[in-house]
């Protein structure tokens, strides 16, 4: 994910990644994301931690310009770092996230829905993924 962001980005400097798996169980976590970087010459920031309350202003700061884009697949997290940092959010014009807040799969509403809502966000592409075992939502605003 992170390669296809960096190479639709005018300023590769300006994307911030959070992998924050110590154990490496997501897919390789930290040192598989450290190799990707170096192999594919990208230049985004990582943090290796779950962002704590207040440390937006910390983020933001590792980019040039407030970010206007979240690529979120955080299980089931997104709503609890919006009220933890809620400034990320302020600049943001497009969200893609994962559905993973829908318990079971197939309920038709979830946390993030009223999230949605609060963000003052439309719905405007949702896709199955994961063999119909998870759905992806892209929203946005003007």
């Amino acid at each position: 994910m992170s390669a296809v962001i960096q190479m639709n980005l005018e300023n590769r400097k300006n994307h911030v990644v959070i992998q924050p798996d110590h154990n490496e169980q997501m897919f390789g976590g930290l040192s598989e994301l450290a190799k990707n970087k170096a192999s594919c010459k990208m230049e985004f920031t990582e943090v290796d931690h779950i962002l704590a309350k207040g440390e937006g202003a910390q983020v933001l700061k590792m980019v040039s310009q407030p970010f206007d884009c979240i690529v979120a697949d955080c299980e089931n997290c997104l709503v609890e770092e919006y009220k933890k940092n809620p400034d990320l959010f302020e600049n943001v014009k497009y969200i893609q996230v994962e559905r993973d807040d829908r318990k079971p799969l197939n309920a038709k509403t979830g946390p993030y829905d009223a999230l949605l809502a609060e963000l003052k966000m439309t719905k405007l592409h949702s896709g199955d993924g994961c063999g119909g075992e998870c759905e992806t939502e892209v929203w946005g605003r003007a």
